[in-house]
């Protein structure tokens, strides 16, 4: 429970909004849950941060990139969008039911001298089990693909056999190896992502 308010209280609700959603997809597969159906519009999360901003319908017409947007999830659908909102929108009323009824005797911030606390250190020096960080994950931010990273790790390896390449190009026996190399320098691009301090 700390660990849900902990992170749903200091970071903006657009970092988690395509999880909400991807969590209740359990309903709109059961049938449960059908989202509402709005044609030629997208629905923006990653715009703004103010409640004018957050959530916005664009219309296609006003926008030439806003199906595009839709479908690679830069936006939103509508349906989609609006249970988005409605989610958050019960996460974020019962964080702060339960924080007024656990903090009923301690004076509001705006009248005292309590200063906000910043919470746990970020680092991940005392996490030294799988089991913990997995515990931990759904409370967390959900993890971003950093494609820069994945691109100067994939240019350095390449870069390196060609290097080596150039040096065996006369010993043709040395060509499995390389390749094999080659292949184990992508799988670990694949199968290392950053863990960014965001995510932590």
């Amino acid at each position: 429970m700390l660990l849900l308010l902990h992170f749903r209280g200091r970071y903006h609700p657009k970092e988690f909004v395509h999880s909400d959603v991807e969590q209740a997809a359990l309903g709109e597969t059961s049938g449960t849950t059908m989202p509402a159906f709005l044609n030629e519009y997208t629905m923006y999360f990653h715009r703004g941060e103010t409640a004018n901003t957050y959530g916005e319908l664009v219309s296609w017409d006003d926008d030439e990139d806003a199906f595009e947007n839709m479908t690679n999830e830069v936006g939103m659908h509508p349906g989609h969008g609006l249970q988005a909102l409605e989610i958050q929108q019960r996460i974020y009323t019962f964080l702060v039911k339960w924080s007024r009824g656990l903090l009923q005797d301690v004076p509001p911030l705006t009248e005292s001298d309590i200063l906000a606390n910043s919470g746990p250190p970020t680092a991940l020096a005392d996490i030294t089990s799988l089991q913990i960080i997995a515990l931990k994950a759904p409370y967390r931010i959900p993890a971003h693909l950093d494609l820069a990273r994945l691109q100067a790790i994939a240019s350095a390896g390449v870069m390196r056999e060609k290097i080596i390449f150039g040096l065996s190009a006369r010993i043709p026996a040395t060509l499995p190896t390389l390749w094999k190399r080659c292949l184990s320098t992508v799988r670990s691009v694949c199968l290392t992502p950053k863990v960014s301090r965001t995510q932590l």
